[in-house]
């Protein structure tokens, strides 16, 4: 009896912190609605700049003339309902256009970082399941980050 009390006390404190630290992870769709609504935001005007000893962002990836010239918030509307129908590959691409479009405001940057993290995590998950579009997708995505 004396063993199995430190016992359950341990597998008590095991649950307590996995359940919590569950919780904490921010969901992809909860993080692309951030960036959704912090793009819907005008710009402030202030040109981003990267912080003393960082690199700057990555030349945007191409994306079409069309596209390019649409509204952002509508570009991030765009990334989303590409990523929900399965067209991760354009997903990765437009998110990775608004990440290194000049002029985000810091808010801006936040949310836009938070939902590519979010977005590329699944996309790893679904790759590794053996997802094709997928797997194109983190093709596209590390050839986009290797071409800083």
């Amino acid at each position: 009896m004396k063993i199995l009390t430190p016992l359950a006390a341990a597998l008590v404190a095991v649950f307590g912190v996995g359940a919590t630290s569950c919780s904490k992870k921010p969901s992809t769709d909860r993080a692309l609605d951030e960036a959704v609504k912090a793009l819907a935001q005008p710009d402030s005007g202030q040109q981003a700049s990267p912080a003393v000893g960082q690199t700057p962002p990555p030349p945007a990836p191409a994306i079409p003339t069309a596209a390019a010239t649409t509204p952002v918030s509508q570009q991030m509307t765009q990334a989303v309902a590409s990523y929900k129908s399965g067209r991760y590959e354009d997903a990765v691409i437009r998110l990775q256009w608004l990440r290194a479009r000049k002029g985000n405001t810091a808010e801006q940057i936040l949310a836009l970082q938070e939902a590519t993290a979010a977005v590329m995590g699944e996309i790893y998950a679904r790759a590794a399941r053996g997802d094709a579009a997928a797997q194109k997708a983190v093709k596209e995505y590390e050839r986009l980050q290797n071409t800083r």
